[in-house]
């Protein structure tokens, strides 16, 4: 499991890697400051209140609401762009460490789209019941936040990449064996996606990593 993390690392000094890498920073980043701006204009800019003091109140716990929103959302669409890609880094994966496979089933832009669209509505519903946690049980919410997501995060990525080369049901199926170890790579994603700056690269850290765990459990 190290050894398919520092070989996702490396994989970033990949020229084809970087140029996948700046467009999905520019898409990111643009798909960031929309959601600060909607979520922002929403929660800060409607009058509730017309007494000033409590309206500003609102609006400062709308400020932060914000913040807090766009951090618990932001990595799922951040992996959710990333996964539009997952074609072109699996393919550049296996030349350059696995040369000897067989051209993949891969997968259709359709079907990335697609995969990308429903990863992200299954993400914006679990985040928003884990709010409650936030809410109502604020010192569980770290646990209960890194286990779902590395939990969805994990079984979508990996499922995404067998799925090029084996049939639905059997990626299902070799990922549901290996899900005690999906969880703990899931986990580590999770966390590291909460992280600024380094958030930006993790999706593709994670496409790789999945690509080598791939390879090395389909054999077992």
């Amino acid at each position: 499991m190290l050894y398919a993390f520092s070989k996702s690392i490396f994989q970033l000094n990949d020229p084809e890697i970087k140029k996948i890498l700046a467009l999905s920073l520019f898409i990111s980043i643009a798909v960031f400051f929309f959601i600060w701006t909607i979520v922002g204009y929403f929660l800060t800019n409607i009058i509730v209140f017309q007494i000033d003091w409590l309206e500003s109140l609102i609006d400062t716990l709308g400020g932060i609401a914000t913040f807090i929103i766009t951090w618990l959302f932001f990595p799922g669409i951040l992996s959710a762009i990333i996964s539009l890609f997952l074609e072109q880094i699996a393919t550049n994966i296996e030349k350059q460490y696995y040369p000897a496979l067989s051209k993949p089933r891969g997968i259709s832009f359709l079907n990335s789209l697609f995969s990308s669209f429903r990863f992200l509505v299954i993400f914006i519903l679990i985040n928003l019941i884990l709010l409650q946690f936030l809410v109502f049980f604020p010192l569980l919410f770290p646990i209960v936040f890194l286990v779902a997501n590395g939990y969805l995060i994990s079984r979508e990525y990996f499922e995404s990449v067998a799925c090029r080369r084996l049939s639905h049901q059997k990626a299902k199926m070799l990922s549901k064996f290996h899900r005690g170890k999906l969880l703990i790579i899931g986990v580590i994603v999770s966390g590291l996606l909460t992280i600024p700056i380094i958030n930006l690269i993790i999706p593709i850290v994670a496409t790789s990593i999945m690509v080598h765990m791939f390879e090395k459990w389909r054999y077992l």
